[in-house]
């Protein structure tokens, strides 16, 4: 049940591939996909995260929004549907998204205080590099499943382990849309998981993509199609300059919300590879 590859390019093919040869058709909530079920994708190379094949149309500018939004603990419906108006659709109140990841990884209140799950995870991994501990919860059945919501987390949990020499990724998400949902999160994870192999000064290892229900919909099956028979040649990025903690993110949420609110992209004390990253930003 492993797919492997050292790009999302072509892990991308290759998991849709496997969908169309081996997954069987299911209905849910009214819609016709087709699914393959617990399913391992191992990006061999986590810096070769943003699709670049062209029939996708991978929206950079919404994958930028979406990761300070996320790991800035935001979950403003304001906020994320400026880099992406179908967003509103999943909002209960038009105020937020239930199930936004940013709160649950910075804000998990519990009766012991405000917990951020990112900064609690890097300090276990500070206290005991090779320790088994450091993973985050996102779903939350006090919450999840007592209120009617569109907005279910798909992603559930995250688990960081050191071996080897190397920092591994390993994010169990229930249910993925291969088609829509599966590049975003590839990209957010694996930029998360080289801040934090840069905050430790270690070595980044594979990212592992654990699927309850990995799914492409009928309606999105054409275009799956033509993204299989395009070739593409797959740059990754450049290795990420040394992070020091976690402010990284207040500096990008700090220009994210100045240039949203006036247009104005300040860049100018930040270094040149978040320069160029936060410029996915623009229109």
């Amino acid at each position: 049940m492993e797919i492997i590859s050292n790009n999302i390019d072509d892990l991308y093919k290759r998991a849709f591939s496997k969908i169309l040869s081996e997954g069987i058709q299911v209905k849910a909530r009214g819609l016709d996909f087709k699914e393959i079920r617990f399913q391992h994708l191992i990006l061999t190379n986590p810096r070769a995260r943003i699709i670049q094949n062209p029939e996708r149309k991978f929206n950079k500018r919404f994958a930028m929004g979406e990761f300070i939004w996320t790991m800035s603990g935001k979950c403003s419906l304001n906020q994320i549907e400026f880099y992406n108006k179908r967003m509103r659709d999943f909002s209960d109140d038009g105020v937020s998204l239930h199930g936004a990841y940013g709160p649950r990884l910075r804000h998990w209140s519990l009766q012991h205080g405000d917990v951020d799950q990112l900064e609690n995870c890097l300090q276990r991994l500070r206290d005991d590099i090779y320790t088994r501990q450091a993973s985050i919860v996102i779903l939350d059945p006090a919450i999840d499943f007592i209120v009617k919501t569109k907005d279910i987390p798909c992603n559930n949990y995250l688990q960081f382990l050191y071996r080897e020499g190397k920092l591994d990724l390993l994010v169990y998400i229930r249910s993925n849309d291969l088609f829509l949902g599966f590049p975003y999160d590839v990209h957010s994870w694996c930029m998360l998981q080289e801040i934090f192999a840069s905050i430790l000064n270690i070595e980044l290892g594979q990212y592992h993509h654990m699927v309850g229900s990995l799914h492409a919909y009928n309606q999105d099956i054409n275009k799956l199609t033509k993204i299989l028979s395009t070739p593409i040649v797959h740059i990754p990025m450049e290795p990420m300059p040394k992070v020091d903690d976690l402010s990284i993110i207040n500096q990008l949420s700090d220009i994210e919300e100045k240039y949203r609110l006036t247009g104005i992209l300040d860049t100018s004390n930040i270094n040149s590879y978040w320069q160029n990253y936060l410029n996915f930003l623009k229109k």
